[in-house]
């Protein structure tokens, strides 16, 4: 949380709820929190524990993380809870001009966590440090080409 800065104004997207602990922290800290969650059963315990600590200003999505076009929203800052195996371009398209981006990267020997900055032509991409999370399932940047 410390490298994304997280401000009372901040509108965020996490992208795996795990549950809704981070959800719950978050939503202590900004104005507004959206989780998306693909798997079932995490998404009912995220709904469940976000009900349970009677937390308003968080909506947990049960979807795919590949299908955000449904979203018309932009976000200061988006955190992806897991590893990706490419830069998450379709999730910067849905960060505002400044906005932050963290998520663990894997690459060919390693996997590093990664700070993404939109600006108004592109991106910044920071490398942080190693780090090391599951793959995140069905989050696949790169199109696979098949005969």
């Amino acid at each position: 949380m410390n490298i994304i800065k997280p401000e009372l104004s901040d509108v965020i997207l996490e992208v795996g709820s795990g549950g809704g602990y981070t959800t719950s922290v978050l939503a202590n800290l900004v104005n507004s929190v959206y989780s998306i969650e693909q798997d079932k059963d995490i998404y009912d315990l995220t709904i469940k524990n976000i009900k349970k600590n009677k937390i308003i200003n968080v909506n947990v999505l049960f979807s795919n993380y590949r299908q955000l076009n449904i979203l018309e929203l932009k976000f200061n800052k988006i955190i992806i809870n897991g590893t990706v195996n490419a830069d998450p371009l379709n999730l910067l398209d849905k960060l505002n001009v400044n906005g932050k981006l963290i998520c663990i990267l894997k690459e060919e020997s390693s996997s590093n966590i990664y700070l993404f900055n939109k600006k108004k032509n592109g991106y910044e991409k920071l490398k942080i440090m190693n780090a090391s999370s599951p793959i995140l399932i069905n989050y696949i940047d790169k199109e696979e080409f098949n005969f």
